[in-house]
């Protein structure tokens, strides 16, 4: 689990890291990634 300073912060992560998945994804083949938010914490964020 990663914990940032606050909403917005965690949000922006998740964009730069999907967007950076796509560009891994390229390069190794078939796989996923789950991105998962905690409802309880918006800082919050778990990548499986």
């Amino acid at each position: 689990m990663n914990t940032f300073e606050d909403e917005t912060a965690c949000n922006i992560s998740i964009m730069i890291l999907k967007n950076k998945w796509l560009e891994f994804k390229v390069r190794v083949g078939n796989c996923s990634i789950d991105i998962i938010k905690d409802l309880d914490d918006p800082r919050c964020i778990s990548a499986i």
